[in-house]
């Protein structure tokens, strides 16, 4: 297309800004067409190697154009524009950061420039400048990256009182998801669970996702039969298409899943996502993590039967080995178990099948821990077979980390067999191998995470399984007895790395804790400590 707006529009009169500016994406096109396959990939990049727009520039559009105008060209072609806009747009940057920490710690401001109204006039008029000249340089990484900056600014600036704006503008929310990469944005917004924008933005980006969604398949004779778009599918076999198609997903998800968005807004939404998560072909785990935060968060965005929809599409496409729907599989159980706690699932085949998925096909090997949050939902006879298999795995393969989670996710009996004791024998034998956990590494993670099980489900510590585990420390006897314990080896800073409600509220009232912990705060104050004395242990011993 650009060769062939150059050539017809050479030397011909009023055309030269034309001519120059198509020269000049051809020569940007250069790193974008590197995975271009076909047959005259070399024709095209010998014809943007031989380009010289400095030929273009002084030779054949010269006396085309004023001097004025061939000064801009000039600047153009040398990006100076971007790099004085680079320049500004970082020490406004640095000075929103350096407001922001102001109020962080506790000061103030008087007067001053609006700086994230500044932030935003520099990044228009370089927004402005590729887009009005029809510049393809949007697709670079110095752009995106100007992109991040500016919107790292948005959000310091929201997050600053007095002096920052209040909402988000359209146009920054629909930049930082066309141009951010995910990994980035991610990292920008995991301290914002709930942003306002622009009225309007919400409506705007439900349009846009709808858009989206829907480009990449053709509607079948049945609703659930879409089929795929083939002109779309054959313009994603090329990398760079590829990541910035898979990259606006995950980041318009990404950007959803902080928004307030009603159910009655999301209604059209639904369909169009249903028959686009059956046709594509191209998005990993990571980009399907961030819809699978989107359903954990705003899962009252969809109805209960529209969550299954989807978790019937993650069962049937997936199969043993493939992560791609792992997190989905935990997700969607879960967001109705949260949003729609009556809702039972009944479908043996698809568990059946969600069983078969999660086994080798030469059924030596199972690994059954996506499908625990399932159960959770699941109709008595759905979880029946569902517990069948899980008992099967444990008879064969125990695995600590999976019995840990099925007592914590779904109520699983802990007198159901010999599991407990199974557990805390496994427990005992790899604890010695086990990192070791917390600030002064009293214990390990294995063993700590035994102790939790034990407290937050109000196991008696006088079982007979818990005297399975030996060769303890001070702090591992204590934990596991603290009513027995002699407290004249106990050492208040354990209660540092113990600083769980459940795990306090059993132990709070006691005398000899309390002491402990008053002469230890004489010797040095800890803050941790002072407030655990206050509430757990203060209100008896004075």
């Amino acid at each position: 297309i650009y060769r062939d707006i150059a050539n017809k529009n050479k030397g011909k009169q009023n055309k030269a800004i034309e001519y120059f500016l198509a020269n000049l994406n051809l020569k940007l096109l250069h790193n974008l067409i590197e995975d271009y396959s076909h047959d005259d990939r070399n024709i095209i990049m010998d014809d943007i190697k031989s380009i010289d727009l400095d030929k273009v520039i002084y030779n054949e559009i010269e006396f085309d154009v004023d001097k004025e105008v061939k000064g801009y060209l000039i600047e153009v072609k040398e990006e100076n524009l971007i790099y004085r806009t680079q320049d500004r747009i970082e020490e406004t940057l640095f000075a929103i950061e350096n407001l922001y920490n102001r109020y962080k710690r506790g000061g103030k401001q008087t007067a001053g420039p609006p700086l994230a109204r500044q932030l935003m006039i520099n990044y228009l008029l370089l927004y402005n400048h590729f887009n009005v000249n029809c510049i393809i340089y949007d697709s670079f990484k110095r752009y995106k990256n100007l992109t991040e900056k500016v919107f790292k600014g948005m959000i310091l600036s929201y997050n600053t009182p007095d002096w920052g704006i209040t909402y988000f503008s359209k146009f920054i929310i629909m930049e930082a998801i066309l141009n951010i990469y995910p990994q980035s944005l991610q990292e920008l917004l995991k301290n914002e669970s709930d942003i306002l924008v622009e009225e309007g933005c919400v409506e705007i980006l439900l349009k846009r996702l709808n858009n989206f969604t829907s480009c990449i398949y053709n509607d079948g004779l049945f609703a659930d039969s879409p089929y795929e778009n083939e002109l779309l599918a054959s313009q994603l076999q090329f990398w760079s298409f590829e990541d910035r198609f898979t990259n606006i997903f995950a980041n318009i998800f990404t950007v959803l899943s902080r928004l307030d968005i009603s159910k009655d807004k999301f209604r059209n939404c639904v369909a169009p996502l249903l028959k686009f998560l059956r046709t594509e072909k191209v998005l990993y785990w990571f980009d399907l993590k961030e819809l699978s935060q989107f359903i954990k968060t705003r899962g009252n965005a969809f109805e209960a039967k529209d969550l299954i929809e989807i978790l019937k599409i993650c069962i049937e496409f997936d199969k043993y080995g493939n992560n791609k729907y792992s997190e989905l599989l935990i997700t969607i159980p879960e967001s109705i178990n949260k949003f729609y706690p009556d809702y039972r699932f009944d479908n043996r085949k698809l568990i059946s099948l969600a069983i078969l998925n999660n086994t080798a096909d030469d059924g030596t090997i199972s690994d059954y821990h996506n499908l625990i949050w399932l159960s959770k939902i699941c109709s008595e006879i759905c979880k029946d077979i569902l517990h069948k298999e899980f008992e099967t795995f444990l008879n064969t393969s125990f695995s600590i980390s999976f019995y840990e989670e099925l007592i914590r996710i779904a109520d699983y009996d802990i007198n159901n067999k010999e599991y407990f004791k199974i557990y805390s024998e496994k427990v005992n034998s790899g604890k010695a191998q086990s990192r070791k956990y917390g600030k002064h590494k009293f214990t390990d993670f294995l063993f700590i995470n035994y102790v939790l099980i034990l407290y937050n489900y109000n196991i008696d510590l006088s079982r007979p399984e818990i005297k399975l585990l030996t060769d303890l420390n001070d702090f591992e006897v204590w934990i596991l007895n603290p009513d027995q314990f002699n407290y004249n080896k106990f050492v208040a800073n354990w209660l540092i790395d113990l600083d769980f409600s459940a795990v306090l509220d059993k132990l709070k009232g006691n005398d000899e804790i309390g002491k402990k912990i008053e002469i230890q705060l004489a010797d040095k104050f800890d803050p941790k400590l002072a407030e655990m004395l206050y509430k757990y242990f203060k209100n008896i011993h004075n």
